[in-house]
C-alpha cells in the first residue's frame, strides 16, 4: 500500500510520542512541501523532532509539478514547471483550499496512494477527487 503522509501525521508522531513500526508492504511518501514546512518550523528543538520522525519514517520525497509559487516552500531543482495548473489542480484547491495542501492532494492522487491527513478541509477535498483518506490514528492502527 502507498501512503502520502500531511506534515500533521509528523506532528501527530511527535505530540503523542508514537513508536512506528512500518509493515515492509507499506511504501510512505512526502513531498518538498511537508519538508519545507518541517524546515521552516521556528521552534529549533521542534523541528529537529519533526525531522527525525520523518528520517524514521524512510519516506520517498516526490517531485510536485505545480504553477503555484510559495515563497516558504523549499524548490525542488528537478520539479518541472507547468504554465497552467492541471484539471486535478483546479478540481482539488476549489475555491477554498490551500495551495499547500492541494500540492500534496494532487501527489497523492497521481501516486493512487492513500492520504493521511487530519485536516478536515485537506481530507474533504482529497476525497471529492476520489481519494481514501486516513487520519494519523487510524493511519497508525492499519498498519
Amino acid at each position: 500500500m502507498k501512503y502520502m503522509l500531511d506534515t500533521n501525521v509528523l506532528d501527530y508522531i511527535v505530540d503523542k510520542e508514537v513508536k512506528v513500526k512500518i509493515s515492509k508492504k507499506v511504501e510512505l511518501f512526502v513531498t518538498n512541501v511537508q519538508s519545507s514546512e518541517i524546515e521552516n518550523t521556528p521552534n529549533a528543538e521542534r523541528r529537529k523532532r519533526l525531522e527525525d520522525a520523518l528520517k524514521s519514517l524512510k519516506c520517498t520525497e516526490l517531485v510536485v509539478s505545480s504553477p503555484f509559487w510559495d515563497d516558504d516552500l523549499r524548490w525542488n531543482d528537478d520539479a518541472i514547471w507547468r504554465d497552467y495548473p492541471s484539471p486535478e489542480y483546479v478540481t482539488i484547491r476549489g475555491e477554498s483550499q490551500a495551495n499547500r495542501d492541494t500540492l500534496i492532494v494532487e501527489a497523492a492522487l497521481s501516486g493512487g496512494m492513500v492520504l493521511v491527513t487530519s485536516d478536515r478541509r485537506c481530507g474533504k477535498s482529497a476525497k471529492r477527487v476520489g481519494l481514501t483518506v486516513l487520519n494519523a490514528s487510524e493511519f497508525f492502527d492499519s498498519i
